[in-house]
């Protein structure tokens, strides 16, 4: 289902496209043999095309909400799918991608200036960690010149 998907989007038939990459990436919910570069690959594009359309976005969220079998793709595959939240409006959902990633969350500063947008919006509890945490890395990583 992955390569029918990335033959759709090197078509430019993202509507074919999205509907293999939401297939395929439920498909590694239960398939843990693909291989992870093939894998990576196929997220990286999935994010892509979503990037591109609302409703995309929010079905390649709503995929991605679960995890995918015996955890493949943990620590390389949340990244690639990121900026696909970022097309979210703050609220619920934001909070809901933002959670995949808790408590060790990407450390750079695109990451946690979202984080801290999203639960300032929500008013959660969580607002203080994350501006704690940008905070933080500011200090640790202050901007080049």
């Amino acid at each position: 289902m992955g390569i029918r998907a990335r033959y759709f989007y090197r078509q430019g038939n993202l509507e074919e496209a999205n509907r293999f990459f939401e297939a395929s990436l439920v498909a590694y919910r239960t398939d843990p043999w693909p291989p992870p570069n093939f894998m990576l690959r196929t997220l990286s594009l999935a994010a892509e095309a979503a990037r591109r359309s609302p409703e995309a976005t929010h079905r390649l969220f709503s995929v991605l909400s679960v995890p995918f079998a015996v955890h493949m793709m943990m620590s390389r595959g949340r990244l690639p799918w990121f900026p696909c939240p970022r097309r979210l409006p703050p609220g619920p959902e934001c909070a809901r991608a933002l959670s995949v990633f808790e408590p060790d969350v990407p450390w750079n500063a695109d990451f946690l200036s979202f984080r801290l947008r999203c639960y300032q919006t929500l008013g959660t509890a969580f607002a203080a960690d994350a501006q704690a945490d940008l905070r933080r890395f500011m200090k640790q990583n202050p901007p080049q010149f």
